[in-house]
C-alpha cells in the first residue's frame, strides 16, 4: 500500500550494541521473529540508534528530509500562493486556515525570541550547558499561564544538576519566587527525570506585554548533547545562537530547523559563523507557526 501510494517509510533498528535490560529482550521464537524482521528491514534505507536522544536525532533528521523531497500534503506548509487544484483541495479550505491562522495572530503570540546556548567542557570532561532565553510575549493581559518553562532529562545526574541562575520579568527580578519541584515519570521510560518550574505571573495579568529573561545551567556526563524546542504561540521573530567554548578542533555543532505539524520551514537562515563550527546561528526572519522548532546537537569529529 505504502508503494502504490509513494508513502515513505522509515526504519529505525536499534544498535545490536547497545546493552539492554533482561527484561526487554525477546527469547524463542519471539526471537527469531525479532531477527527475521530487523534482517528485512536491513536490506532497505535505515537507521541505527545507540540512545534516546541519538534516535531523535535520526528521527528529526529523517522526517526532515523526506518532507524535501515528498511534497505530501499534510506535511507541507500551508500558504496563500498553494496550488490547490494540483491537490484536489477546495480554495475554501485553505483560505478558511489561513483566516484561522490570523486570528491566532491577534491573541498571544512572540514578538521576539532569542536563546543563547553556551557548551562548556569541564576539566572532569563533563559537558556544561547554560541556557538564556529571552522572550518578548505580546496581548497577554489577564493570561498566566503563557510561560511554562519545564525541561526534561535523560538522567538522575542531569535533573540533579538543574539550576535556575537568572529570572527577571520586565526588568523585575522574580529569580527567589519560582518554586522548582522535581519528580520522576513512570509513564516513560525515555526522559523520565522533569522540572516543573511554577511562576506566579498573576501580578503582571494587567499588562499587555511580558518581556521574560531566564537562564539555566545543567551538567551533562556524555559529550552527546541535545536540545530540542517547540513554538507554543506564533512567533514574529526567532533567534537561536550556540557557542562551544572549548574542543571545537574534537566537536561540531549541528542545528536543523523544521515543523513537526507543516513540514520544513523554507525561510530559515542558517550560518556557520566560525569556520570550525564552534558557533551556529539560527534565524526564523518572518512569522514562524505554533510548532516550528529547532535541534542543537554535538557531534565528535571524525578525524
Amino acid at each position: 500500500m505504502q508503494k502504490k501510494k509513494k508513502i515513505p517509510i522509515l526504519a529505525f533498528i536499534i544498535d545490536d550494541d547497545v546493552k539492554l535490560e533482561k527484561a526487554k529482550i525477546d527469547f524463542g521464537e519471539k526471537a527469531e521473529k525479532l531477527t527475521i524482521f530487523k534482517n528485512k528491514l536491513s536490506k532497505r534505507q535505515c537507521s541505527f540508534w545507540k540512545n534516546a536522544d541519538d534516535l531523535a536525532l535520526k528521527v528529526h533528521q529523517s522526517l526532515t528530509s523526506k518532507m524535501q523531497f515528498y511534497s505530501k500534503l499534510g506535511w507541507i506548509k500551508i500558504d496563500d500562493d498553494i496550488n490547490y487544484s494540483a491537490h484536489g483541495i477546495e480554495n475554501y479550505f485553505y483560505y478558511s486556515l489561513n483566516k484561522l491562522k490570523d486570528a491566532l495572530r491577534k491573541g498571544i503570540y512572540i514578538d521576539n525570541f532569542t536563546r543563547y546556548i553556551d557548551l562548556q567542557f569541564l576539566k572532569n570532561g563533563n559537558l556544561e550547558v547554560i541556557t538564556s532565553t529571552r522572550i518578548t510575549y505580546k496581548n497577554v493581559r489577564g493570561k498566566t499561564n503563557y510561560f511554562l518553562p519545564s525541561p526534561v532529562f535523560e538522567n538522575e545526574y542531569e535533573w540533579k544538576s538543574y539550576q535556575n541562575l537568572i529570572f527577571e520579568i520586565n526588568h523585575n527580578n522574580e529569580l527567589d519566587n519560582i518554586i522548582t519541584k522535581k519528580e520522576i515519570s513512570s509513564n516513560t521510560r525515555q526522559m523520565r527525570y522533569k522540572v516543573i518550574n511554577k511562576i506566579d505571573l498573576s501580578k503582571y495579568k494587567d499588562v499587555n506585554d511580558v518581556y521574560v529573561i531566564h537562564t539555566t545551567k545543567y551538567i551533562r556526563e556524555t559529550y552527546d548533547f541535545f536540545q530540542f524546542y517547540q513554538l507554543r504561540y506564533p512567533c514574529r521573530s526567532l533567534k537561536v545562537i550556540c557557542d562551544l567554548r572549548n574542543k571545537s578542533d574534537e566537536y561540531k555543532i549541528i542545528c536543523s530547523c523544521s515543523s513537526t505539524y507543516l513540514g520544513t520551514k523554507n525561510n530559515v537562515e542558517r550560518s556557520d559563523i566560525e569556520k570550525d563550527g564552534s558557533r551556529n546561528i539560527i534565524t526564523f526572519d518572518n512569522w514562524s507557526d505554533i510548532g516550528y522548532g529547532f535541534t542543537i546537537t554535538l557531534k565528535k569529529i571524525k578525524k
